[in-house]
């Protein structure tokens, strides 16, 4: 289609006829993973989950791309030729895919984004959301467990409804009956849908690990005085290194180590207030750290209660100079609680304390088993060869990627059948003692482990003598100890 054709077919179109196929197209893929993860034994079946969920591209068929957009309107920018005057042609196969980075990790999904495009660095492809179970404890072995596998999927155009894609196949899970127990994501969905994506999660009951912005680190926001850092409220008096410590983490690229910043952040939580309670409204109260027998800081303008820091380890200490000069008007640190709204700084709450062993753990392993399926789904199925697909357009290609999905779970599922069995048959054959010689009969024992069947000693074998090489026979080999070397000529000596 030509630039004029295909402006015409994306005006004419419908949204919510559009939303209607897209939602039967995802519910096709829903019925089709089901019925594969269903041919797991029964002890294998498993309703609550905790997830990890991310976009990948997924080649398109035709690498004819649309001309460059305007960006101010978003139209294509038409081109002519110089010479005649005519319009230059701008064929186009996959009216729903889009140009995507072809690096691994790249910053910039959006070529209207880059300072300059460079056209070898960018390809036409559909992007694939893919959610994949992963395990509740990542610090126990897993060895022997049933595989991971695909729960939801479905295909899309790049940069267009990243947190709605998700939020949609999570809905599915949960109709399908799925215990959602958390969801861990990349950098990538932190602003999806203009921040409403954590808002999502927290209406569907759905807590989230993920990882921060250069932009999110370090104070970002408060209330009543507290300091907002990466997901939590801290007194004012916390140390400023202390509150930056990811800052210099990761912003000065080597100014403190990694140690350094984990004992930072040791420090820090200390001065993190505590939960008081909640409202029936939702709202939580917050008190200073430094309140009551729980206490985990020691401060000037608070007294400690008695049985505070009994058998505890050593409590946070406050220095007079970070204590606000005017603490008598800051909120927290002259009333008992501060009350907060949840509903505030979503996009940087998360239900792991950041930088703690268990959000490192749970984070990198989540994170690990969703590159780790991408990679596998990308080196063994390819939409964009022809022999596999007869058909263009989104539709057809999320009806070809559903089957590719469906089959890596079968392929995950089969092959760990097949491990088990090989298993019990090593195991079986252990426990069967093939004897060397079919004459000589081997003790089997009986129920009390008492041996009844007595055992022939096998027959000694006649010793045999040793043969030598002839190079060794005839002396023709200098490689022995202490060999006496013949000097030798080119011509044959005289007599």
């Amino acid at each position: 289609m030509l630039l004029d054709e295909r402006t015409a077919i994306k005006e004419g179109r419908d949204d919510a006829h559009t939303a209607k196929k897209r939602a039967r197209g995802e519910q096709f893929t829903a019925i089709l993973l089901d019925l594969i993860i269903s041919m797991q034994p029964e002890e294998h079946q498993r309703t609550s989950v905790s997830l990890s969920v991310d976009q990948t591209s997924v080649r398109a068929g035709s690498q004819r791309r649309p001309w460059p957009r305007d960006k101010k309107t978003g139209e294509e920018l038409r081109r002519w030729n110089k010479e005649t005057g005519e319009e230059i042609a701008r064929p186009v196969l996959e009216l729903e895919a889009g140009l995507y980075p072809k690096a691994k990790g790249a910053a910039v999904k959006d070529p209207s984004g880059v300072d300059k495009f460079v056209v070898s660095e960018w390809e036409m492809a559909f992007v694939a959301n893919i959610i994949v179970d992963t395990r509740e404890d990542p610090t126990v072995d897993h060895t022997d467990e049933p595989p991971l596998l695909i729960r939801a999927a479905s295909l899309g155009t790049p940069n267009k409804r990243v947190g709605e894609a998700t939020l949609d196949l999570l809905d599915s899970m949960q109709r399908r009956g799925y215990d959602i127990t958390r969801l861990t994501f990349d950098r990538g969905y932190n602003h999806a849908m203009s921040g409403g994506f954590h808002k999502g999660l927290l209406d569907r009951g759905i807590p989230n690990v993920q990882d921060y912005r250069e932009e999110q680190k370090g104070i970002t926001n408060g209330v009543g005085g507290t300091k907002f850092v990466e997901g939590d409220y801290y007194c004012p008096v916390t140390a400023p290194k202390h509150l930056d410590a990811t800052v210099r983490y990761d912003g000065a690229k080597g100014d403190i180590s990694e140690n350094a910043w984990r004992a930072d952040l040791s420090e820090r939580w200390k001065f993190a207030l505590h939960l008081k309670d909640v409202k029936p409204n939702g709202k939580v109260r917050l008190s200073c750290p430094a309140l009551g027998p729980s206490a985990t800081v020691v401060c000037p303008v608070r007294k400690s209660h008695p049985k505070a820091f009994r058998g505890k380890t050593e409590p946070g200490q406050v220095l007079d100079v970070n204590v606000p000069k005017r603490w008598q008007n800051t909120a927290v640190c002259c009333q008992d609680s501060v009350t907060i709204d949840p509903n505030e700084f979503l996009e940087e709450t998360q239900m792991l304390r950041y930088g703690s062993d268990e959000w490192l753990a749970v984070y990198r392993t989540d994170r690990n088993t969703i590159e780790s399926v991408n990679d596998k789904l990308k080196a063994d199925f390819d939409i964009d060869v022809s022999s596999d697909r007869r058909m263009r357009g989104l539709a057809a290609n999320q009806y070809v990627f559903a089957f590719k999905v469906a089959a890596l779970n079968y392929k995950r599922i089969a092959d760990y059948a097949r491990d088990q069995l090989r298993k019990a048959d090593r195991a079986e054959r252990r426990a069967i003692i093939t004897p060397i010689r079919p004459d000589v009969k081997v003790t089997v024992p009986n129920s009390n482990n008492i041996s009844t069947t007595p055992v022939r000693e096998p027959k000694k074998a006649k010793p045999t003598e040793k043969k030598l090489r002839s190079r060794d026979r005839n002396g023709w080999s200098n490689y022995r100890r202490n060999a006496k070397k013949v000097p030798t000529v080119g011509t044959p000596p005289k007599p």
